[in-house]
């Protein structure tokens, strides 16, 4: 039953790939200035669903568990409606990237300073 999630990580990472390279060819290319067309990547984190509910031994499961008044006060976790809120804030204001959680957004930038330091040092 499981299996149907194996694929979801890395599926969220190629979307976001492409939604990246997408920003950078439309905001380089006159096509994309002209048609001022824009693209924001949303990068939500645990939330509570029901896709994590279907997937009691996944890493989606604790999503429920972390939703609690203090953690959301302290942005470790989020709602789907403070998650399309973000994503809907983020695509406002034109931004690359729409994170639900401080805690997410943290987790992003260090999975990115782990891949630069890869690129560089091991290369």
């Amino acid at each position: 039953m499981e299996s149907k999630f194996n694929m979801y990580g890395a599926v969220k990472g190629a979307v976001a790939a492409f939604s990246t390279a997408l920003r950078r060819n439309l905001l380089e290319g006159s096509v994309g200035k002209a048609c001022g067309v824009h693209v924001t990547a949303a990068c939500p984190g645990s939330v509570p669903t029901a896709l994590a509910r279907d997937a009691p031994r996944s890493a989606l499961a604790g999503a429920h568990a972390a939703v609690t008044p203090d953690a959301l006060k302290w942005g470790l976790a989020s709602t789907p409606e403070w998650t399309a809120e973000a994503a809907w804030r983020a695509v406002s204001a034109n931004r690359p990237y729409a994170f639900n959680s401080r805690m997410d957004k943290l987790i992003a930038v260090v999975m990115h300073l782990f891949t630069l330091l890869h690129v560089l040092f091991y290369s």
